[in-house]
């Protein structure tokens, strides 16, 4: 059978064994570039493993990467090739497990220009190094086994943070403190509030009235049996509202409400306790295609 001929050089010259140390085809960069935009995540971590060329031309290329998440833990076992790799491919988005004040320092440093950031199983006191990413939009902490002093770390975020998910984690400040720092984050679109019964929110009237350009909010009421009248006022009550602020919530039932206010916000009450499975999930909440709070391995 006929062979492309930088194959069949290389068969005659070095035998069937050098048919693996051949030079690659000289195809055009755009038709490699053309060809890996059809491969999976999977499928282009693999390529890029087969050859230096291969790597270099794909680490290059930001539009192979977009959307693309990883996941660390243990900062020790990563390199400068690791971290550089990253950065050509401009990474913007990470899942951060089991971390410290030390690894965000590390991740500013190296991946400043992080749009998202999901912290699960914070194991310390306090996250005042998320002042330094400047341009983060998406935050996450889930199933924090640390109580957090305080909740000064979101002013510093007051004016880029879109999204924020708070799920099981725990705070030593009380409740009017978290409400009134999530207060000062204007330009919030989508709030994700779940916890396990420590935090109780009196009303939301502050929260309506300071994010006016919500648009998603979940929130967990697993401390009520009902919702006071005026629960959501002065947020102008639609019908919908209304009756859901006298709906009684039994105790140990499991009950969502999904309602709409202002013809765009999107709600979500529910009493139930949250779990690793729930919807206070990332990956729930806000998955698309290209959402940069699903955590993928690199």
């Amino acid at each position: 059978p006929l062979l492309p001929r930088w194959l069949s050089q290389a068969e005659d010259s070095k035998g069937v064994s050098g048919i693996m140390m051949a030079p690659l085809p000289e195809l055009p960069t755009e038709l490699w570039l053309h060809i890996f935009g059809f491969l999976s995540l999977r499928d282009k971590l693999s390529m890029r493993c087969t050859c230096l060329y291969f790597r270099n031309l794909m680490d290059k290329t930001r539009p192979l990467w977009r959307g693309f998440s990883v996941t660390l833990r243990d900062f020790s076992r990563y390199n400068r090739a690791f971290w550089r790799s990253l950065v050509q491919r401009h990474l913007g988005s990470v899942l951060l497990r089991s971390g410290k004040g030390k690894d965000l320092r590390t991740l500013s440093t190296c991946l400043p220009a992080l749009s998202a950031l999901r912290l699960e199983d914070w194991r310390e006191g306090g996250v005042t190094e998320l002042k330094k990413f400047k341009v983060l939009q998406r935050l996450a902490m889930t199933s924090c086994t640390v109580s957090l002093n305080n909740v000064m770390f979101l002013l510093p975020l007051s004016r880029q943070l879109t999204h924020l998910i708070l799920c099981n984690v725990q705070f030593s400040c009380v409740t009017s403190h978290l409400l009134a720092a999530i207060c000062q984050l204007t330009r919030l679109s989508s709030l994700v509030l779940h916890h396990n019964g420590n935090i109780r929110v009196p009303t939301l009237s502050d929260i309506m009235s300071h994010l006016t350009g919500l648009k998603h909010l979940s929130c967990t009421m697993i401390t009520y049996k009902n919702l006071p009248d005026d629960f959501f006022s002065p947020a102008p009550l639609t019908a919908s509202v209304y009756m859901a602020s006298t709906v009684n919530v039994c105790a140990g039932v499991d009950i969502a409400l999904h309602l709409t206010l202002n013809s765009n916000v999107i709600l979500c009450l529910t009493n139930r306790r949250p779990s690793s499975d729930s919807l206070c999930r990332p990956a729930a909440v806000l998955a698309s295609k290209s959402d940069p709070l699903c955590g993928s391995s690199a």
